[in-house]
């Protein structure tokens, strides 16, 4: 009995990620409006940065086929990275 692998491609997702920009535009906009001196909007924009770095990454080593890790990374990464980038600003902070 052969197994079917289920096999997704960057380019199906394409309305995910045009969501994504659309939602990551409206939160940097917003965090602009906020009088914190540009903490938050730099923190947001490290956070978008290192999620687009990711995405193409991924897109570069395995376009034609996303594992279900990619997959996941791809939908819900950008709040890993805000974390991240959030943490990160909090530890350079301290020095």
């Amino acid at each position: 009995m052969t197994e079917t692998k289920d096999i997704s491609r960057l380019s199906e997702l394409q309305s995910t990620l045009g969501w994504l920009v659309l939602v990551q535009v409206a939160l940097l906009m917003l965090t602009g409006l906020f009088s914190d001196g540009g903490y938050s909007g730099r923190i947001f924009g490290c956070a978008i940065a290192g999620y687009w770095l990711m995405v193409g990454w991924v897109g570069l080593r395995r376009r034609n086929a996303l594992t279900k890790t990619d997959r996941v990374l791809i939908r819900s990464g950008f709040f890993g990275w805000l974390v991240v980038s959030f943490l990160v600003q909090i530890s350079l902070e301290q020095f």
